[in-house]
């Protein structure tokens, strides 16, 4: 008579459930600081007056500037009121001051590769 081989039934087996542990968010970079010196907001005002991405009409800034190494970010709007904000990088203090980019969306290429980590936060929300 042939033997036919026994098989022991399969033991389950259940695997060990761990949580895997807690991932720390990075870190978003902090927006930066105030200006405490140049560039002033007049300064922004007079660098942008003649620019043909801004409306031709009486500006005032309506936040900042804030500071980054040699980098500043402003928001202007009308003096007026209404009609939406703009947004305004530069480079730079006093004579030196140079115009990034001006306008409602000033997250660039070159905002983006070039800027501090605080300018990119205020600029592009990263």
């Amino acid at each position: 008579m042939p033997t036919y081989p026994t098989y022991r039934p399969a033991t389950p087996t259940t695997a060990a459930t761990t949580t895997p542990p807690p991932r720390s968010p990075s870190p978003t970079p902090s927006r930066a600081p105030k200006c405490t010196g140049e560039p002033t907001k007049q300064q922004i005002l007079a660098l942008i007056k003649n620019n043909p991405s801004v409306p031709d009409a009486e500006l005032k800034v309506a936040d900042g500037p804030f500071c980054a190494g040699t980098w500043s970010f402003t928001t202007v709007k009308l003096a007026t009121g209404g009609a939406e904000s703009l947004q305004v990088v530069t480079t730079g203090k006093g004579a030196t001051l140079t115009l990034i980019t001006a306008g409602t969306d000033v997250c660039n290429p070159q905002v983006q590769a070039q800027a501090p980590a605080g300018i990119r936060v205020l600029a592009c929300g990263f």
